[in-house]
């Protein structure tokens, strides 16, 4: 024992591994910073959306989103038609409370006209693929939040309509047919959109 205690004591490490352990060492204390930092801007500039929701409005569940800066009116917004994005809901209480984060389609921008009938929806006079008035989700929301209210019934004529989208807006859609969306709530102000879409699964 005191033999192997001696070793230990006598231990000495040689030049080229006192050279090693101080590149690391100096390795780590460069690098610790910058990882600290590249975290904080990542999660400044990205997060991860989960949809808990019962009834999901789009196919996928998680999402990598890209955060927005708070845009106005007048500002051309970073996305297109196409996009996914997500918004911060306005506007549809009792079905959705207002600052719920949601993920919705860009169906149609400002300037953009819409048409909503018995025939479906249409961008610009082209025909959205799964837009329609759908009396189902109007019945299951009506349902759950109005009737107990003592609110009346909605009926899908009600919805029929044509509208320019206003400066500053966006119309948005979910691919789910019980989504609550613009078809029934109208534009969104492009200042309620948190951000980007730009991976789901």
């Amino acid at each position: 024992m005191i033999s192997r205690f001696n070793n230990i004591l006598s231990f000495r490490l040689t030049a080229q591994q006192v050279r090693y352990l101080l590149w690391e060492g100096a390795a780590l204390v460069v690098a610790l910073p910058l990882v600290v930092v590249g975290t904080q801007w990542a999660l400044a500039r990205y997060w991860i959306g989960v949809d808990r929701s019962d009834v999901t409005c789009l196919p996928w569940a998680t999402s990598l989103v890209e955060r927005s800066a708070p845009l106005s009116s007048h500002q051309a917004p970073p996305w297109a038609r196409g996009d996914l994005v997500v918004v911060s809901a306005q506007g549809m209480t009792p079905f959705i409370k207002d600052g719920t984060s949601i993920g919705k389609l860009v169906v149609a921008i400002s300037g953009d006209t819409v048409v909503i009938s018995d025939q479906g929806i249409f961008v610009n006079e082209g025909r959205r693929p799964y837009g329609y008035i759908n009396p189902e989700a109007i019945e299951r929301a009506d349902t759950k939040f109005l009737l107990p209210a003592g609110l009346p019934r909605r009926t899908a004529s009600q919805f029929y309509r044509t509208t320019v989208v206003p400066a500053g807006h966006v119309f948005l859609m979910g691919s789910n047919p019980l989504s609550q969306d613009s078809r029934y709530f109208g534009p969104l102000p492009i200042s309620a959109v948190k951000g980007r879409v730009l991976f789901s699964m």
